[in-house]
């Protein structure tokens, strides 16, 4: 087998195992909570929060940071519902409801990846092992 078609590979089962991680870490919060769309805001805050904390980490492998940000993080936010959850707003002619779920969505998410490095780099700075 060729060597690029085998890292490959290991890439793609990396995503798929942190994508499937992700997606039952989803399912989970989703029963969690009444409302779907303050789940799918926990999931979409949680996800920008890792992949956040994850950029900080300069050594980890690719494979790795692949499984973590596209796989898990990727299973686990729910784009999709943010769009349903603002569509169903509108339809119900909720201009406000619809304005708060966009908003809340993106301000939250960046505001928790900006927390996720920052938390990462207090904690690795601390133990001298920051290294981006």
């Amino acid at each position: 087998m060729n060597a690029k078609i085998g890292e490959n590979a290991a890439a793609y089962a990396a995503v798929a195992v942190g994508g499937g991680a992700g997606a039952l870490c989803r399912l989970g919060i989703l029963n969690l909570f009444e409302s779907p769309m303050c789940a799918v805001l926990i999931c979409n805050v949680a996800a920008s929060a890792v992949m956040g904390a994850a950029s900080v980490f300069a050594n980890v492998p690719p494979k790795l940071r692949a499984g973590l940000n596209a796989g898990f993080c990727g299973g686990l936010s729910v784009f999709s519902g943010i769009a349903k959850d603002a569509d169903i707003a509108l339809a119900q002619g909720d201009i406000l409801q619809m304005s708060l779920v966009l908003a809340a969505n993106f301000a939250l998410s960046v505001a928790a990846a900006a927390f996720g490095e920052f938390s990462a780099k207090c904690a690795l700075g601390r133990f001298g092992q920051w290294t981006r």
